[in-house]
């Protein structure tokens, strides 16, 4: 059977209403991770966090939802670190089927993030981008899939054709990645000064556009934002709330958004994707950190990267991240990461390896990978 392994699943957020909620995520994770009889696995979250790892050797710890560059996890990944040193953040991708594992974080604290430049797009074959993007068409698009749940499709048909912006929940953590923000820590005046900073150049260029709502949206600001934008404070925007995006996404000529992991899946349709904030698909995108690039992002919209250069991003992109096994996800999860070198590497692991990637990095997981 081999020697036992520890293997230390952490709860590392301590905001307020997320804490307990994590802890039951890593309960959920630390019951499929204990199938393999050789691990054993401590779970630290809550108000418990910290007091069941005195003394105890970690081989391997997992921090689902865990962000270095986030300063409500600095305390709780500061702790984490002096126990092991071989640590991963994990999280869920804009597609489910994947997760991310990482030694920094998500969104813009991702890897990827820090160092757009460091995947390695241009050695993927055209065949294996086309057949990703094939398998992407049929699981997503076709069948109106979605990270959140969507509306069912319709006979959306505009007008004309228009610029998609991207709604996110105000008070989320990824706005903290967002290139315009207010000094402080509110993530939702980060959201509002991002929104504004970019709708007034935005609105100049005569365009319609349509403003789309997170599905989970349920703060003050978020209603806020939407009273602003149908109202009279600019002139070519309009809100949606009741259309997938989906329906939304084929007659954009752009898609907009600060970070929202619905970008990504704008990419799918393969739409000119214009980010305003870190996010860890921004190599596929044009990531806009002044106001003279948001200004410049028409010009990115009206000439867009190939199509074959999206999908090989798809492609790549998919390759680093681990596709979901079912029930044993996170076990196969955990033996996957034991078998990497605890402190080298690459910036950015591949699943399949540089080499010899091929369509089973799209895979859901249930079969061979």
């Amino acid at each position: 059977m081999g020697a036992k392994v520890t293997v230390l699943v952490a709860a590392a957020r301590c905001a307020a209403g997320k804490e307990d909620s994590d802890a039951h995520y890593a309960r959920m994770i630390a019951a499929q991770i204990r199938k393999n009889p050789r691990f054993n696995v401590i779970v630290d979250g809550a108000a418990t966090f910290g007091k069941t790892t005195q003394g105890i050797g970690i081989d391997i710890a997992l921090v689902p939802h865990g962000n270095r560059h986030l300063q409500h996890h600095n305390k709780r990944m500061a702790y984490i670190d002096g126990l092991c040193k071989n640590v991963w953040c994990i999280m869920s991708t804009p597609l489910l089927e994947y997760i991310i594992f990482d030694r920094e974080g998500y969104s813009g604290g991702n890897t990827l993030a820090l160092n757009p430049e460091v995947l390695d797009v241009d050695s993927v074959l055209e065949k294996n981008a086309e057949e990703t993007f094939a398998h992407l068409n049929r699981v997503y698009v076709s069948s109106n899939r979605s990270k959140y749940k969507q509306p069912r499709p319709s006979d959306f048909n505009a007008a004309r054709p228009f610029i998609l912006f991207l709604g996110q929940v105000s008070g989320d953590t990824a706005v903290n990645f967002s290139h315009f923000k207010v000094p402080g820590f509110d993530t939702s005046a980060h959201y509002l000064k991002a929104l504004l900073t970019a709708f007034q150049i935005l609105d100049t260029w005569g365009i319609p556009i349509i403003y789309k709502t997170h599905p989970r949206e349920a703060s003050g600001h978020n209603a806020l934002v939407n009273e602003l934008f149908s109202g009279t404070l600019f002139k070519n925007v309009t809100v949606s709330q009741d259309v997938s995006i989906h329906d939304l996404f084929p007659q954009a000529l752009g898609v907009i958004s600060i970070n929202s992991g619905a970008g990504f899946e704008a990419l799918l349709h393969l739409k000119p994707v214009v980010t305003l904030g870190a996010v860890d698909y921004s190599r596929g995108t044009l990531n806009c950190k002044t106001v003279e690039d948001i200004r410049a992002a028409r010009e990115y919209i009206e000439h867009p990267p190939s199509p074959m250069q999206t999908k090989k991003f798809l492609h790549a992109y998919l390759a680093t991240r681990y596709p979901t096994h079912g029930d044993d996800t996170f076990l196969k999860l955990t033996e996957h990461l034991l078998n990497l070198a605890p402190n080298g590497g690459d910036g950015v692991i591949y699943f399949l390896g540089r080499k010899g990637w091929n369509h089973r990095c799209v895979e859901r997981g249930y079969g061979r990978h």
